[in-house]
């Protein structure tokens, strides 16, 4: 992001959004570290936006804190701070981002991402491109949704199908447009012995950025 012209400024002191909690149902621990989340957010005094790079992350303080602190005393605080959030991608969309492989890459995008967000930074519908695709671009890798069942068989099934489809087409790299796909998708490629590379979205687009400056 600085290399974007940004300031960035990391609070030392942030802790989870609590999707692990709110994946679980526990909503009432949800509850205690979203209102933690809420204070170590809050905008205003330093006219800042908050950015967050995980789609599961975003998805959750957009759709599920609403709930969490509807007709509660931390509703109006709530509000703020959704209204100054935005996603990483669509940060990078509006500055007409676009990140351009050098070699052949499998893009896998997680269930919860806006694919038009993706879409614009990666221009995945341009046929000339090196990114391949499952599916039209979509193929989920089961952390989010077979594994966060405890259906394991099924979450490797998914992971395994994206390595056969990458060898089958020859791709160098499986990169993933989210951190915990990512870590699902490192945790079992890496056990297939396989050659092929994983990376993050933004490494591609780090790698891109750091090449041209």
């Amino acid at each position: 992001m600085e290399y974007l012209g940004y300031k960035v400024i990391i609070h030392e002191n942030q802790t989870c959004c609590g999707y692990p909690y709110i994946q679980n149902g526990e909503m009432e621990n949800a509850k205690k570290v979203a209102e933690k989340f809420l204070y170590d957010f809050q905008t205003g005094r330093h006219e800042h936006k908050t950015l967050m790079c995980s789609s599961v992350c975003f998805s959750s303080v957009n759709k599920i804190y609403p709930k969490l602190f509807h007709n509660s005393v931390s509703h109006n605080l709530c509000q703020k701070v959704i209204e100054n959030i935005a996603h990483f991608y669509g940060q990078l969309g509006s500055r007409k981002i676009k990140i351009v492989p050098k070699e052949k890459m499998l893009l896998v995008l997680d269930c919860m991402s806006d694919h038009s967000q993706i879409e614009a930074i990666t221009g995945f519908n341009d046929t000339d491109s090196n990114w391949v695709l499952m599916h039209k671009g979509y193929f989920c890798c089961g952390a989010n949704n077979a594994l966060a069942l405890n259906n394991v068989e099924e979450s490797k099934f998914r992971i395994q199908s994206i390595l056969d489809f990458a060898k089958e087409k020859e791709v160098k790299v499986i990169v993933f447009s989210d951190d915990n796909c990512l870590l699902h998708g490192f945790q079992n490629i890496s056990t297939n012995n396989s050659k092929i590379k994983i990376a993050h979205l933004i490494d591609i687009l780090y790698d891109q950025i750091t090449e041209k400056n």
